[in-house]
């Protein structure tokens, strides 16, 4: 990632990416063999506290990376293009209950054959 992207991104984002590597690392799965796999990516994200300092400043200062460095619905899709995954990609916002539905949607994909690993939790 650019150094100006890493810049304006959401903490969340980036603790997404951190802590999704350290959860399979202590699977023991190593990433480089998920690429182009049905792994799937569920997040609970509902707060954007970030955003609002990032977006509504002086226009000169806004960057190119503000938009998607700070949209909920880009975390996701962030982590499975990171990863190269090809399975689903979603975020869900139910407020206090977004992880809990995010690892709920995760159990039924796996369930239904949607995916065969699903990286599954809630960032705040």
């Amino acid at each position: 990632m650019a150094p100006r992207e890493v810049t304006c991104m959401d903490p969340q984002q980036r603790l997404l990416l951190e802590v999704s590597w350290e959860a399979l690392e202590h699977a023991s799965i190593a990433p480089d063999k998920l690429v182009g796999s049905r792994s799937g990516v569920f997040l609970g994200i509902s707060v954007n506290e970030y955003a609002q300092p990032a977006l509504f400043q002086d226009a000169e200062a806004i960057d190119v990376y503000a938009a998607t460095g700070n949209a909920l619905s880009v975390a996701a899709g962030r982590l499975s293009y990171t990863l190269g995954l090809q399975g689903p990609s979603l975020v869900v916002d139910t407020a206090c209950s977004s992880s809990l539905v995010a690892v709920h949607l995760a159990c039924q994909s796996l369930r239904a054959g949607d995916c065969r690993l699903a990286i599954a939790g809630g960032a705040i």
